[in-house]
């Protein structure tokens, strides 16, 4: 006997090709509810789709709409109110458009014995005509030898995620490269792992990719110092946090930061925490292998908050310089409409 009413619900749609402005015809399309299929069909010639699927209810789980093109899964909300429209892309392998928007080092003790270090990450796919980048190196994880406890998120650009944990014996099975694919805007991703701490130590870390913005916070109480590869601008924080900046780091620059002493910091990154209580997969399964990553295979990776790069109770220096770019960008607009204006007067004064 069914668990589902007999009433069903219809989801209707249209899939648009982004790379080539074009219904894409042909592709897989599958709605499913948490991590079970519950529909699916194949678009037509105009891209469109139509599924009817059981009268569901919030309790019974989350419902998506999922696209296979290339290899790739694209997922969006299910609507019932209106068709959706789901853009797909074209694949490339070349990272030559890729640059790292924003870089968060984040250092704090609240064991002695242990330095406990975050990283927020957000990789910016710029590609055009928008592709989506298939290339196994996209992301470098690169952790420290010696690091334990190793905790990874992953939201890409259109919501989908992934999570891996490592611990103990696990530690020698964290991959050295993940190959999530980075589709068109920002795919984020959080590293938390802890090294062993005496007190004072040399951070090394090299950037994967051109990045625009490097943050460095570590704790109160403690001592930072940039290496001879960085020179710090410090950033005001009225958490007492000592927050240091960089600008323009190029592909596979060596960060080294000198740290000493003890302290914990009292409003730390949470994007880990938005993603609720069960945060670690089950132990040695699928989902904790490369392999699921690389296949891309969201059907059996759990959905993630969006991974949002600011403190609580303040406003983030990385929010205040995105805004600089949108001042820039309208400034840029008036600029465009009032030289437009000034072409169109120039041609009636001519003309009369």
């Amino acid at each position: 006997m069914s668990i589902y009413p007999s009433l069903s619900q219809t989801i209707q749609g249209v899939v648009q090709n982004g790379t080539t402005g074009t219904p894409q015809s042909a592709d897989l399309v599958v709605v499913v509810m948490g991590n079970k299929e519950i529909g699916r069909t194949v678009t037509d010639e105009n891209g469109h789709f139509t599924i009817r699927t059981p009268t569901t209810n919030a309790a019974q789980g989350q419902m998506s709409i999922r696209v296979l093109h290339t290899g790739v899964t694209y997922s969006h909300p299910v609507r019932f109110d209106s068709p959706v429209s789901i853009p797909v892309y074209e694949t490339s392998t070349s990272q030559s458009n890729v640059n790292e928007y924003m870089c968060v080092l984040q250092f704090q003790t609240r064991d002695r014995e242990w330095l406990e270090v975050t990283e927020l990450h957000a990789i910016k796919n710029d590609f055009w005509p928008p592709r989506t980048i298939t290339n196994a190196r996209n992301f470098n994880l690169s952790i420290p030898a010696n690091a334990t406890e190793l905790s990874l998120a992953i939201t890409e650009a259109d919501g989908q995620g992934a999570r891996l944990s490592f611990s103990g014996n696990e530690m020698h099975n964290v991959p050295k490269t993940l190959a999530v694919p980075l589709e068109p805007g920002l795919t984020k991703y959080v590293i938390k792992y802890s090294l062993p701490y005496s007190g004072h130590i040399a951070f090394e870390r090299r950037l994967q990719y051109r990045t625009d913005k490097l943050f460095v916070i570590v704790a109160p109480g403690m001592q930072v110092a940039a290496g001879r590869t960085l020179q710090f601008r410090s950033v005001e924080d009225r958490t007492g946090a000592q927050v240091r900046e960089v600008d323009s780091l190029v592909h596979n620059f060596p960060v080294m930061i000198q740290l000493k002493g003890d302290g914990v910091l009292s409003h730390a990154f949470s994007p880990l925490a938005s993603l609720g209580n069960n945060f670690t997969l089950p132990s040695r399964t699928d989902a904790s292998s490369t392999g699921l990553v690389t296949r891309n295979n969201h059907a059996q990776i759990a959905a993630t908050a969006n991974l949002t790069f600011y403190k609580s109770g303040q406003e983030a220096a990385p929010k205040r310089w995105s805004s600089k770019w949108t001042v820039l960008t309208c400034a840029l607009l008036l600029s465009i409409v009032l030289l437009a204006k000034f072409a169109c007067a120039l041609r009636a004064r001519r003309s009369t």
